[in-house]
């Protein structure tokens, strides 16, 4: 990257995460990006569909998330969105995406590792349950396949598992060594004491989708008895932190007629989630 295009990518970033105050009158002046000279489609169809929002009251569709993520997200977690996922992704990684694809060789927009199949629970019908649980991936290996993902523009990988907190240390010190890059991390949330919400917090570029069944009758029934506490006490010290999380759902037929009910979305909004699978 030259020294010019690093300047005006700082300064993007810094504008746009300017934006994100939680307040609907500051959102209203990343619409002005429309007239920036970007060559990226999806960009420029992200910024028509924010401006159709805003001027459809804000409470809806992208207006109505963006000015959640403001609100509820910490400084740095802000800018590392914006820079990481949406810059840095988004933009320079479809880029060199675009550029190396060819009929030879198809380019990936993002990758699932999954590091261990190591678990602290034992879910029923758990996937991950029927694999070995050796062989980790050490950190060289790891290493690897994220400056692989580098040259590819791949700037977003989620991190399956297992238990990715299982190897937090190593994890932890992977995404800040990788800052440039966005983490997703699948994970129970029975792992996310205090110590490592606050190690998110301060590095800002992974979000946590913590598994739910439902309410605490399901989520205990499938995970084992006190799970559904620890996943609460978990999204109140990411919610607390201003962490960007999520929720990850599966469905089965003794939930469907609870977790597709606009209460059980409610209910963990209410508890902090920004996403849900």
């Amino acid at each position: 990257m030259s020294l010019k295009t690093a300047v005006l990518k700082r300064i993007g970033v810094n504008r746009v995460a300017g934006c994100l105050t939680g307040k609907s009158e500051d959102l209203k002046r990343l619409v002005s990006l429309q007239n920036v000279p970007v060559n990226n489609p999806g960009l420029q169809a992200f910024l028509r569909g924010l401006s159709r929002d805003i001027e459809a009251g804000g409470d809806r569709g992208m207006a109505a998330l963006f000015t959640r993520l403001g609100s509820a997200m910490n400084r740095r977690a802000r800018h590392k969105l914006v820079e990481n996922l949406i810059f840095n992704w988004g933009v320079q990684g479809a880029r060199i995406r675009t550029d190396l694809a060819s009929e030879d060789m198809w380019v990936p927009s993002l990758i699932v590792v999954s590091p261990t199949m190591r678990c602290n629970l034992k879910c029923t019908g758990c996937y991950s349950g029927l694999y070995t649980k050796d062989g980790d991936l050490s950190r060289a290996d790891l290493e690897r396949i994220f400056e692989e993902c580098r040259r590819l523009g791949v700037y977003f990988v989620v991190i399956s598992g297992g238990e990715p907190y299982v190897l937090k240390d190593t994890l932890l010190s992977l995404f800040k060594k990788y800052n440039d890059m966005f983490f997703l991390t699948y994970t129970n949330g029975t792992m996310l004491d205090e110590p490592t919400v606050k190690a998110l917090a301060r590095l800002g570029n992974v979000a946590p989708a913590i598994s739910v069944e439902g309410y605490q009758e399901h989520t205990d029934r499938r995970r084992g008895a006190g799970v559904h506490e620890k996943v609460l006490k978990a999204m109140g010290l990411l919610k607390q932190h201003g962490v960007l999380f999520g929720m990850s759902v599966t469905y089965t037929r003794e939930n469907i007629e609870v977790i597709t009910r606009d209460e059980f979305i409610e209910y963990y909004l209410d508890k902090g989630i920004i996403f849900a699978w």
